[in-house]
This record gives C-alpha cells, sequence and structure tokens, in this order.
C-alpha cells in the first residue's frame, strides 16, 4: 500500500508502515509482541483453516476501514494539487514527481510470499508488476523552489505544525513552516485538532501481521512448507522473502529461481500456508478492530470526508 507517498511530505516519522506491500510483508519481519506466554494475551480463534491457493484476492477485516488503492491514489493527487496551489502563490510552477505506486498488482499478493503457480513458472521470484520510476526527485529543484517546498534546511522537526490551523497561526508573511509540503498535507490530513493519525488503520494492520508471524500456529504451517522445500532440496525458512536463503537474489527471474519458485507455490498449496496465516492474521485484525471501534468509527468518517475534499480538489468542484 502506498502509504509512505501520503505522509512522507510533512510528517515526523512514517514508521515501519507498509501500505506499501513491501513493508508490510518483508520489512518488518524482526520480532515483534509474542504470543506465547504466561503474561500474554490469549491466542484469538481461528476455527477451521479454509484452504487457500493464492492471496491476491484475500479480503481482511481491517479493508473495511484503510483506504484502498484507489482512494490513495486520489489523496496523492489532492495533495500534489494543494502543493501547487501554495507554489504558485510564491511564483513558481511546480510539477510534482510521478508517485504513482509500482510492485504486485495487489496489496495481497505475496503478503505470505509468492502463491501464484503462474508467476513462478513465467517470472521466479521477480514481480511483474514492477515499473520504472516516474519522473526525478524534487532534488532536481533549483534551492530557491526547494526552499518554498521544503522550507528551511535548519528547520527543526519538533518545531512542525501539528494542524493547519495552527500553522495559519504561525505563517505570518514568509513561507509557511515545513514549505508548502507541510501546507498541502497539513491541509488534507489534519486541517484542524482531533484529526485521527492517516496511518492508524494500516498501523493497526501490520501490528495484526506482526503477532500473526509469531503465533504458535503460523509457526508450525512454516515449519511444514521449510520440510516441504527441504524434501525437494532447499534448505530455506522464510516463505514470505527466501530469495537470499535460496541463492536467487540477483537474478530472481532466472532458471534457478523459477525452479525453486515453483516448489514454493507447490509447497505452500501442500501445507495451506496461505489460507492458515491468513485465518490467524484475520482474527488478529478482528481483536484490533474490536479494541478500537469507537476510533475507527471516527477515522472512517474522517477518511470519507477527507476523501470528498481531495476528489473537489481534483475536480476543480466545490465538494458536496
Amino acid at each position: 500500500m502506498a502509504l509512505a507517498n501520503l505522509r512522507a511530505l510533512g510528517t515526523k516519522s512514517a514508521g515501519c508502515l507498509a501500505v506499501a506491500a513491501g513493508l508490510l510483508l518483508s520489512g518488518c519481519s524482526g520480532s515483534s509482541d509474542s504470543a506465547q506466554g504466561s503474561g500474554s494475551p490469549k491466542l484469538p480463534d481461528v476455527g477451521a483453516a479454509p484452504k487457500v491457493v493464492r492471496s491476491a484476492d484475500l479480503k481482511y477485516p481491517m479493508q473495511a476501514f484503510a483506504p484502498a488503492a484507489g482512494e490513495i491514489r486520489r489523496l496523492s493527487q489532492a495533495q500534489q494539487v494543494l502543493t501547487q496551489q501554495c507554489m504558485r502563490r510564491y511564483g513558481f510552477t511546480y510539477d510534482a514527481p510521478d508517485s504513482s505506486s509500482t510492485g504486485a498488482e495487489s496489496d495481497t499478493a505475496r503478503r505470505y510470499g509468492l502463491s501464484e503457480a503462474r508467476d513462478a513458472q513465467r517470472y521466479g521470484y521477480a514481480d511483474p508488476g514492477v515499473r520504472p520510476a516516474g519522473r526525478g526527485s524534487d532534488h532536481e529543484l533549483d534551492p530557491a523552489m526547494l526552499a518554498v517546498l521544503n522550507g528551511s534546511d535548519d528547520l527543526n522537526p519538533d518545531s512542525l505544525p501539528e494542524t493547519q490551523a495552527e500553522a495559519e497561526a504561525r505563517k505570518g508573511d514568509g513561507v509557511p513552516v515545513g514549505g508548502c509540503s507541510r501546507e498541502s498535507y497539513l491541509k488534507l490530513y489534519a486541517p484542524k485538532k482531533g484529526m485521527i493519525d492517516i496511518a492508524f488503520a494500516q498501523t493497526l494492520e501490520r501490528q495484526a501481521y506482526m503477532k500473526s508471524r509469531t503465533d504458535p500456529r503460523v509457526i508450525a504451517v512454516i515449519k511444514k512448507w521449510s520440510a516441504c522445500m527441504r524434501d525437494g532440496g532447499y534448505d530455506v525458512k522464510d516463505p514470505v522473502s527466501p530469495m537470499k536463503e535460496l541463492g536467487v537474489e540477483q537474478d530472481p527471474s532466472g532458471d534457478a529461481a523459477v525452479k525453486a519458485a515453483v516448489l514454493d507455490v507447490q509447497c505452500k498449496e501442500k501445507v495451506n500456508l496461505v489460507g492458515v496465516w491468513f485465518s490467524v492474521e484475520s482474527a488478529y485484525q478482528k481483536r484490533a478492530i474490536d479494541d478500537n471501534v469507537e476510533t475507527l468509527s471516527t477515522y472512517k468518517q474522517q477518511s470519507r470526508d477527507r476523501l470528498r475534499y481531495a476528489n473537489s480538489l481534483i475536480s476543480g468542484k466545490p465538494a458536496e
């Protein structure tokens, strides 16, 4: 999920979030809250795991709250409009870098590693959805333009305004604190106090994923997958990002990678790794939703209002 693009302009810290699926799937593979131990919460009930072969079409409980891929693109476009409006006030015509997301066509396509047999046979571990990045970064702009876009180089991040209302009070006659990038972010995501962080639902989702990684039921099915791979001649323990262990990082679409990838998918299907992991993660997501009902309800309403505003910015028509 391309949430990093949404928060990159003007936030103090994007954290280790998913939105681009890569962070959620493989970039946060360290330890998390353990699901075991006498002081840990009871494991959530999952029931019988469904038989799932591929993960691209899976639907998760948290998707009812998190912005969809199309909505993320609209929000990104709207933020660019706000940035351009701000830059024009200071005499600059600004064309934002291409922020279109790259990667697998579905945020869940490789959530538990490669699971599409056709992709394994055609591409090995290479991602057929990855395309070259668009136009270059803001570093290509001249210094005067960058100063308006990003604000002062010696700006203390802790001094940034938290809301647009605060920014307006501090604005004065100069460039907005944090530049037009910060202004566009605040206008869209934090116009006033009481706004819930845009990444709130994604944070809950990531936490649920991390907890599922240490759940004994997921650990058990990963061990079964690993044993299946071992029977095929591969000593590998990570079903999500096994390329390094397999020695195919430098050539993920070569013959060796394709051979390993095909077996990888077959072993996942044999032990129902996707079905088990999906069930466990979904259970943790449901628990997170139950624990945050009121906040998520407010978050969802704010998201609707924000999307209406974003659509009005893109269309040039007042929000209904």
